[in-house]
């Protein structure tokens, strides 16, 4: 009996110490990455970010039509209308009961927004924010013009929302031949700016330049008068963006995994051995054994647990060609992460040091 109280409490010891560290804690990703739309013109090139460094960006040109959602908020959607009806602000007390997409969207540095209607008739949201210095636009996707209807009653019963008062529900109560959502004739044009890859800190890579040179090392963070910098062979040196073809990240693949999984795994052997003595000496059972049982079990565990964690976030090694790119043939409009050669692309982080 006392082995297993002393067991039970040490079990109860470091479950409550691993859930605040969030190893056994489900990481929820807001659903921010952009559809790809229509374009006229699509370019890679590099974008100073000013203190913190570059990034490796997309910049294409996207046309639709305007979508008037309700009376309500007329045009466009402002910064004081957003803030009133607790949109582009993610997840929150009144929006989190819906699985409407655009509720997961949060932006930083929001200005406006207009509701359209692309070339391929998909409805979406363009968001004009603010990043640093700079005024930029990105496009979210709405699933169907069912959302777009069930949107508008957020809006119109938000007060009633608030107090609980009306629910929606997995369809709009709103008919079909409403006049809201409006579709109308005004054309959109701008441009949208999507970051592929961030070089915030020296990160390893190899950069080829468009005479064939090809050049090892570490990316440094500083972007100026056109040029990047790249420490090579114990030198500095400054690389023209107009003569580089593309750069090539060296991802950590599993190491990174690996490291974290024995990163818990230690810390769960620590945490395991003190509530173990803990609830040995509260219980009255043998020290060393509750001990030695609950470091090896909560080892295993955080080590289980790590590389799972650590598997999710480990890093491929990617390649950004600068320049015009072209969609491929058989995209349905649903991804914009293809390159010329139909290879998957992720912003990798850097390797930081």
């Amino acid at each position: 009996m006392r082995r297993l109280t002393a067991l039970v409490t040490a079990i109860a010891l470091c479950w409550a110490q691993l859930l605040p560290t969030g190893v056994l804690a489900a990481e929820s990703e807001g659903d921010s990455e952009p559809a790809k739309l229509p374009e006229l013109k699509r370019v890679r090139t590099i974008q100073s970010q000013g203190s913190d460094g570059w990034s490796v960006v997309e910049i294409r040109d996207v046309e639709g039509k305007v979508i008037v959602l309700t009376p309500v908020l007329g045009r466009e959607v402002d910064l004081t209308e957003a803030n009133r009806f607790a949109l582009f602000q993610g997840r929150n007390v009144f929006n989190n009961p819906y699985d409407i997409r655009l509720f997961n969207v949060a932006v930083a540095g929001f200005q406006n927004a207009v509701f359209m209607r692309t070339a391929k008739g998909k409805p979406a949201v363009k968001i004009e924010h603010r990043s640093g210095k700079r005024i930029q636009h990105r496009i979210v996707p709405i699933r169907t013009d069912e959302e777009l209807r069930l949107l508008r009653e957020y809006v119109e019963h938000f007060e009633e929302i608030q107090e609980k008062k009306y629910v929606l529900g997995k369809t709009s109560k709103l008919a079909e031949d409403d006049a809201y959502p409006m579709d109308t004739d005004e054309t959109l044009t701008f441009q949208e700016t999507r970051t592929r890859a961030a070089v915030r800190w020296r990160t390893e890579a190899s950069v080829l330049m468009k005479d064939g040179e090809r050049i090892q090392g570490e990316l440094i963070p500083v972007y100026e008068d056109g040029e990047v910098l790249m420490e090579s062979d114990l030198s500095v040196r400054r690389l023209p963006v107009g003569d580089i073809d593309r750069f090539h990240f060296k991802g950590d693949g599993g190491s990174g995994a690996l490291s974290g999984a024995f990163q818990s795994a230690v810390g769960g052997v620590v945490t395991g051995a003190v509530a173990g003595a803990l609830a040995a000496w509260q219980s009255g059972a043998s020290v060393k054994r509750t001990t030695l049982f609950a470091a090896s079990l909560f080892g295993v565990v955080g080590f289980i647990f790590g590389l799972a964690s650590g598997s999710r976030s480990a890093r491929g090694s990617r390649e950004f060609v600068l320049g015009p790119v072209q969609p491929r043939d058989d995209e349905d409009g649903d991804s914009d992460d293809s390159d010329n050669d139909g290879k998957t692309e992720e912003a990798p982080s850097g390797n930081k040091k």
